[in-house]
């Protein structure tokens, strides 16, 4: 059996989730829940957002996050 023929990762695993049961709650903190289409959203749009914003050449980049959700966004 090949080991990487069911190799999960998290974002797999929410965007299942996001397509089986989008209404439900994904992540909560505090006393708000963001639901896994909303999650699944709040990736998409942080992702787009930082690849638009790397450098033109390669090397490393910081990001500084301080609001709890955006550190599971990213």
């Amino acid at each position: 059996m090949n080991p990487n023929r069911f190799k999960s990762t998290l974002f797999s695993t929410v965007l299942f989730q996001s397509r089986f049961r989008p209404e439900a709650v994904a992540v909560a903190f505090g006393t708000q829940e963001v639901t896994y289409f909303e999650f699944v959203r709040d990736i998409d749009r942080a992702t787009r957002q930082l690849v638009a914003k790397l450098p033109s050449r390669s090397g490393l980049a910081m990001v500084a996050v301080t609001h709890p959700y955006m550190h599971w966004v990213l």
